[in-house]
């Protein structure tokens, strides 16, 4: 038996109103335990969101992803 790999995904976040949404769909995947090429089991276990104080709604669009997509623990 292998061990799980997990990891966490740091997004430095500006104008997330247009960029979290898509962003957020493409972690989606990696939170579900996988292989990887050389045979290890691995998973995302979480997705950290430090916010630039730009425009664009970012913090406002952050929750709706962390109900989109809650963590499996």
């Amino acid at each position: 038996m292998t061990d799980l790999h997990t990891f966490s995904v740091a997004i430095p976040v500006y104008q997330g109103a247009t960029t979290l949404p898509g962003l957020l769909e493409e972690l989606a995947r990696p939170t579900i335990p996988s292989k990887t090429p050389d045979g290890h089991d691995c998973v995302v276990s979480e997705v950290l969101l430090r916010f630039a104080q730009g425009p664009a709604a970012s913090p406002a669009t952050a929750p709706t992803g962390t109900t989109k997509y809650p963590t499996g623990s």
